[in-house]
């Protein structure tokens, strides 16, 4: 019987850039994307979403979210919320789940 329901991590496209290294499950809803991202020290840049949310929860480690100015410390268990138009970037050692709605869009994302 197919499982369905549970996305086998050995069908998740990876990718390291910038700084961080990202996994994506392969999931059926196209509304939203889902990745898992690590980092050991940071992104070493600043991005930006035209439309997209983002959503990034701190699975473990602590580090800093820079969000259009601001530093804010981060820590296991915060949710970060990021809305389109914020210029936003990340240090610390961090494993965290990223959720975007509506879902990447390679024309929405402006990297500084």
């Amino acid at each position: 019987m197919e499982r369905e329901y549970i996305k086998n991590k050995s069908k998740q496209i990876s990718f390291s850039k910038n700084g961080f290294s990202v996994s994506l499950p392969n999931i059926d809803n196209k509304d939203i994307t889902v990745c898992f991202v690590t980092t050991e020290q940071g992104r070493d840049n600043y991005c930006m979403c035209d439309k997209s949310t983002m959503f990034y929860y701190i699975i473990e480690g602590n580090g800093y979210f820079y969000i259009n100015g601001d530093e804010l410390n981060v820590k296991k268990d915060d949710l970060i919320e990021i809305p389109p138009k914020h210029k936003y970037s990340y240090k610390g050692y961090l494993k965290m789940i990223e959720i975007q709605t509506p879902a990447f869009n390679k024309n929405d994302v402006h990297e500084f």
